[in-house]
């Protein structure tokens, strides 16, 4: 069986950005920003082109991702 995804946010495109600041990451695009809490991520990926990023999101076992 294969092993669900773990929740994640993408960013990608010239015109978002996502930073750390005190209380964690920070994703900024198309005016909605986003907070995620450092206990929260469990890595980023980067796209090869440099141009998307993936947060993954950590999440207790047993729990189901949502789209």
């Amino acid at each position: 069986m294969a092993k669900p995804s773990l929740p994640s946010v993408s960013l990608s495109g010239g015109k978002g950005s996502i930073r750390l600041d005190p209380t964690g990451l920070v994703l900024e695009q198309d005016g909605t920003l986003r907070r995620i809490p450092l206990p929260a991520v469990a890595e980023v990926r980067v796209d090869p082109s440099g141009r998307a990023a993936i947060v993954v999101l950590t999440a207790p076992d047993g729990t189901e991702a949502r789209s």
